[in-house]
């Protein structure tokens, strides 16, 4: 999470103030999968695709927390979707 963390740092360092970034992301251990979807995402893993086994909502939202004001954010299925709003160097 550490290296995400750095690039949605990095992001939002450059965004301009009415700028827009927004995301999705396959929750890990902690996402609604059916043993076909956790087949995939260990496999993808292994293989460096995906890095996203701790992946949950409160980390993702802890983490993008950390550098916007506010975070909005659904989870749909095993997808977290988000839109991270005001930047917290603005």
């Amino acid at each position: 999470m550490a290296r995400k963390a750095l690039a949605v740092s990095n992001v939002a360092g450059v965004l301009e103030p009415d700028g827009v970034l927004f995301g999705a992301s396959v929750l890990g251990e902690s996402g609604a999968h059916n043993w076909v979807a956790r087949r995939v995402l260990h496999a993808f893993n292994r293989r460096g695709a995906f890095d996203n086994l701790e992946d949950s909502e409160r980390l993702l939202r802890g983490m993008l927390g950390a550098s916007f004001e506010q975070v909005e954010m659904s989870t749909v299925g095993s997808i977290a979707r988000s839109s991270p709003l005001g930047t917290l160097g603005d």
